[in-house]
């Protein structure tokens, strides 16, 4: 802001007039941005608001499953494809070696599971509660 237009705003806000166009028109723009606007809403604005952002969601949560299925359908063709290409052969013989560790495994299995199950019965209802 400029030192004229201070000077401006300190006349009009003490109340002192003067002649001058310069000073009448921003006078009359400092009483207009003094007024509150007058204006009303519709009844029925906020329902159309969230119609508008479900439709929204909608639209969008229906093609993010469409990439995701499409994406899971081209991921299956392309296995296919490379399977039958390179004579692919699935074997479990890596499983002949591990059978001495069956304890570690069952360990394994279940404390995975228990820490699921505290997770979701103690941690996750205090965060969703906050």
């Amino acid at each position: 802001m400029s030192e004229e237009e201070k000077r401006l705003q300190e006349k009009i806000e003490s109340g002192v007039f003067s002649d001058s166009p310069d000073e009448r028109v921003y006078q009359q723009v400092f009483n207009s941005l003094e007024k509150e606007p007058v204006y009303t809403l519709p009844r029925n604005f906020a329902s159309s608001v969230v119609r508008k952002i479900e439709l929204q969601q909608s639209r969008s949560l229906k093609r993010e499953y469409f990439w995701l299925v499409a994406g899971i359908i081209v991921l299956l063709v392309v296995m296919i494809i490379a399977t039958a290409l390179t004579g692919f052969v699935p074997s479990a013989g890596f499983l002949s070696k591990i059978s001495g560790y069956k304890g570690v495994f069952l360990f394994g299995t279940i404390f995975i599971f228990l820490l699921n199950w505290i997770d979701k019965k103690f941690i996750r209802t205090k965060q969703t509660t906050l």
